[in-house]
């Protein structure tokens, strides 16, 4: 029996590698939990059926032809060295949401694919302030849906996981956060999304989960260090190939975690084809000074209230609502639309709702800036001058909406799913054995939640 370990280091990096079952923390911990994580069913698109059980209270459901039986532990560690200046502050409560989540989650896709990053991150801080599990779930998916793999993978994975399991972000934490949305806006690359081939779901969740074990850190540390006779390069390959299985890995554990189908077959297929993108990654967000600026303006807005990311919980300004937001994932702007349409005087070519939602897809939607020029083509013939202009004000009417929005499933920020098995130790903490015996007994009653696309 072996362990998965995700620990964020003194050096502000982290790692996901497999322990042995008697693995013993050996550094002072700021936060830590106990998990259970399950492979994702590879047979629909149902939500959630991968994620962890101490994130969602889910028990681990009967063996099926689609779904392994194993559930691995993982041990989430953060070290006191890297643990920063402490929780920043509760979300704002769910009833002052003066946007859909599902909206300001779709702006914030909108924004990263058309290289927006003022709009990205006015966005990404909405979402910080009201309901930061729901971005932390999302962002993986939309870097790589719409630019590629992030060098800052590692971290923004543990820092999902560490929500969704009762961690409350730090100031540093919340500009990491921003600074990489910005960054993400601003890459001028994408790495266009491979197809999931047959087996290559397999492969990938094989890098994370027992078929084969991976080396363990033991292993590794015990490994004789490169001999001097050898070229440099041997030691510097050996460190990107170790860099590649890392990200590979975070892909395969934020797929366990679940979402829409698609979005998990996004993530295993960048997981299985790790040659196609381990030399395009997107660098450290450390290194932009725009990304980096953007997020001090909004971390200082923050600062200036007293009040951490509450301060972002009010209606977004104008000027960053997207209106290629408002589209069928999150609204009822289509068959609005399509009323104005069947309205007109003498309408005689008004389009069927799927007709609509793939013009809506190609002509608004799906725009990135980092794709290739396409090839001119005439919008249909109903979306003239007076279209448009109701299209831009059903969108902006979207924004301007209010609806009561209901609590959101899961875990209250800052409270552990199961205190039984919340331990955190101090700075001063030692070395910690983990319990097996821990990981026996069956899960909570089920819970959902759900993911928008986008």
């Amino acid at each position: 029996m072996s362990l998965l370990c995700l620990v964020w280091d003194r050096t502000g990096r982290a790692s996901l590698s497999r322990e042995p079952a008697s693995f013993t923390r050996s550094f002072p911990s700021s936060f830590e939990r106990d998990l259970r994580l399950r492979p994702p069913s590879l047979a629909g698109s149902a939500a959630l059926e991968g994620a962890p059980e101490e994130a969602v209270g889910a028990a681990v459901p009967p063996p099926t032809a689609a779904r392994p039986a194993t559930a691995v532990s993982l041990f989430l560690g953060r070290h006191a060295a890297a643990g920063g200046s402490g929780p920043w502050g509760e979300a704002a409560p769910p009833a002052s949401l003066p946007h859909p989540l599902a909206l300001v989650k779709s702006s914030l896709q909108k924004a990263i694919r058309r290289g927006l990053a003022r709009q990205a991150v006015a966005a990404a801080a909405y979402l910080l302030a009201h309901e930061p599990r729901e971005l932390l779930r999302r962002l993986p998916v939309v870097l790589c849906e719409d630019v590629g793999i992030f060098d800052d993978l590692p971290e923004l994975t543990w820092l999902m996981v560490a929500v969704q399991s009762g961690y409350v972000l730090s100031e540093e934490d919340v500009g990491f956060v921003l600074r990489l949305v910005g960054a993400a806006a601003l890459h001028p690359q994408r790495t266009s999304p491979p197809k999931l081939l047959p087996g290559a779901a397999e492969v990938a969740l094989a890098r994370l989960l027992p078929r084969p074990a991976p080396a363990t850190l033991a292993q590794k540390q015990a490994a004789p260090a490169p001999s001097a006779e050898k070229p440099a390069e041997t030691a510097e390959a050996a460190a990107s190939a170790g860099r590649t299985e890392l990200l590979a890995r975070c892909l395969a554990l934020r797929a366990c975690y679940g979402g829409m189908g698609g979005d998990v077959h996004l993530l295993l297929s960048f997981a299985a084809s790790p040659e196609l993108w381990a030399d395009r990654l997107a660098p450290p967000s450390a290194g932009s000074p725009q990304a980096s600026a953007l997020a001090q303006e909004w971390l200082a807005v923050a600062r200036g209230g007293g009040l951490g990311p509450r301060a972002w919980a009010w209606p977004l300004e104008l000027a960053v609502q997207l209106e290629a937001a408002v589209d069928f994932h999150c609204s009822d702007v289509v068959p609005r639309l399509l009323r104005f349409l069947r309205s007109r005087p003498g309408a005689t070519s008004v389009p069927e709702e799927a007709e609509l939602k793939a013009a809506m897809w190609q002509h608004r939607s799906s725009l990135n800036c980092r794709d290739p020029p396409r090839p001119p083509t005439s919008a249909p013939a109903w979306w003239d001058a007076a279209g448009d202009a109701e299209l831009s004000r059903l969108s902006r009417a979207a924004w301007a909406e209010r609806r009561p929005q209901p609590p959101a499933a899961g875990v209250t920020a800052g409270a552990g799913a199961d205190g039984k098995r919340r331990k955190t130790a101090g700075a001063g903490g030692g070395a910690r054995q983990l319990s097996i015996l821990r990981f026996a007994g069956p899960g909570a009653a089920d819970a959902t939640a759900g993911a928008a696309g986008a």
